[in-house]
């Protein structure tokens, strides 16, 4: 390499690690809560957690109910660790500025696109309820057994890790690289 930037390091272990309670739920928890301690859980979940949110399946409502709000009360905490590495590593460096390269329409378009689409992923994610097993064939499969819900809901969870990092990177390194025309070099 020149010196001019380098690769920025994505810890994928500790993302990696964080799907392994998606699976363990998807094997331990079961179907619906059958004792107290699985009552008290569901319980919990209902009064002081967000309850039935995001992505679920009527054939195991209180499984998806654990795994869902894992994925969307885990995911802003686990970030903030993937955003410091990020942030600690990420060095981009443009002699000629991110301006000369897009045109300012793009930008603007591009603005407003990763907008509307990080606004339609929180919606999904804490605000809606979806239900895997009673949509059409292509996501069914993943609502009709646990494991593939648990499959679908760590697919989700690496999403939503791109868009974090994507976020950062979109609105906080490339207006600092426009605004300030230095590289952007975290300390």
């Amino acid at each position: 390499m020149d010196g001019a930037s380098k690769l920025v390091n994505i810890p994928y272990r500790f993302m990696f690690i964080s799907l392994i309670p998606i699976f363990l739920f998807s094997i331990v928890i079961p179907e619906v809560p059958n004792s107290e301690f699985y009552i008290s859980l569901d319980q919990f979940l209902d009064s002081f957690a967000l309850g039935m949110v995001g992505f679920t399946s009527e054939l195991f409502p209180f499984t998806a109910k654990v795994i869902s709000n894992y994925v969307v009360v885990a995911i802003p905490f686990l970030s903030v660790y993937v955003m410091v590495i990020v942030g600690k590593e990420a060095v981009i460096k443009s002699k000629s500025g991110i301006k000369n390269t897009f045109s300012t329409l793009y930008l603007c378009m591009t603005t407003i696109g990763f907008i509307l689409l990080t606004a339609l992923i929180i919606y999904m994610s804490y605000f809606s309820v979806t239900d895997l097993s009673q949509h059409n064939r292509m996501y069914r499969i993943f609502g009709s057994q646990p494991f593939f819900f648990a499959i679908f809901s760590a697919i989700w969870m690496l999403a939503l890790y791109l868009i974090i990092v994507m976020n950062f990177i979109y609105f906080i390194v490339i207006p600092y690289i426009i605004l300030v025309k230095k590289p952007f070099v975290p300390k």
